[in-house]
């Protein structure tokens, strides 16, 4: 007898037609991913963020952006810079950073008859007069800190221009701001500036004009500013630094609480991001009050 094996072989045949067919299904799956594919839209939406990043910036600094500090440490973010500045400062006590102008009565006694010594000639400013006197030393003193940082497109440059057309309002010329021949020279030049003839000129022009407490306003604003440039928790004056402030406002006749935060800051040698956001609501609150009471007038 003889044994055929055809029927296994079709059979055999079958399995193998099934795994055909397996593997055409397999082959079609990856032909539906493209419902998957349709988050398309998400990067269309990642570009949207860019174009706000990119308006930013292109705007001009704020004031904060323009004082930078190092770990709340040092304003000028440099151990070197620190380091000149903090000498800086030790160089110079409380009285000689900004000297009191020299006492008007020696030349009194000596002027022929007649005439008298401008500094008794001056009057007590009028609310109006006080706040424009404020403004034009405030605006004046923060755009000698910014020019000191040598920035391109000169944001300090409206900020000087308001300051000049407030003081000219009052028959005042304020000082023109240092240069340098080097960039890396300029801070220096503005810091020895605020510290001595021009900060002198500045008071002197105020005191003449409108009497000592106009000018102890005047040291106030300039002293503050300053500190943007030369404040680090790190000096050893920074007492020296808060009993000028105390005194400059005391004798400006501002009320305590306008001025009273800064200096307790800089006597405690609080963080210089502390001290700069104080320096900046000592400008903002000095100014709503001087306008309030030009208002009221």
């Amino acid at each position: 007898e003889e044994i055929h094996y055809t029927p296994t072989a079709e059979r055999a045949e079958e399995p193998a037609a099934s795994e055909v067919a397996a593997t055409d299904r397999v082959a079609e799956a990856p032909e539906e991913p493209p419902p998957a594919a349709d988050p398309e839209p998400i990067p269309a939406e990642l570009p949207a963020a860019e174009p706000t990043a990119a308006e930013g910036s292109t705007t001009t600094p704020s004031t904060s952006d323009l004082f930078p500090s190092d770990g709340g440490e040092a304003p000028t973010g440099s151990e070197e810079a620190e380091d000149e500045a903090a000498d800086a400062v030790a160089e110079a006590n409380a009285d000689s950073i900004l000297p009191t102008p020299p006492v008007p009565e020696d030349s009194g006694d000596d002027a022929p008859s007649g005439e008298t010594p401008s500094s008794m000639v001056a009057e007590p400013p009028t609310p109006a007069e006080q706040q424009r006197a404020w403004e034009a030393v405030s605006k004046w003193s923060l755009a000698a800190a910014i020019h000191a940082k040598g920035l391109p497109n000169a944001p300090q440059a409206p900020i000087l221009a308001e300051a000049a057309k407030a003081a000219t309002g009052l028959g005042i010329t304020l000082p023109e701001l240092p240069t340098a021949s080097r960039d890396d020279n300029l801070e220096a030049a503005v810091i020895e500036g605020l510290r001595g003839e021009l900060a002198v000129a500045v008071r002197n022009a105020f005191a003449n004009r409108f009497g000592e407490a106009q000018a102890a306003a005047a040291d106030l604003a300039l002293r503050s500013h300053l500190l943007l440039l030369t404040y680090s928790p790190r000096n050893a004056d920074a007492a020296l630094e808060a009993e000028a402030l105390r005194r400059a406002g005391e004798a400006s006749g501002l009320p305590a609480e306008l001025w009273t935060p800064l200096v307790e800051l800089v006597a405690e040698r609080a963080p210089f991001l502390e001290v700069r956001q104080a320096v900046f609501d000592l400008h903002r609150r000095v100014d709503a009050h001087l306008s309030e009471a030009a208002e009221r007038a």
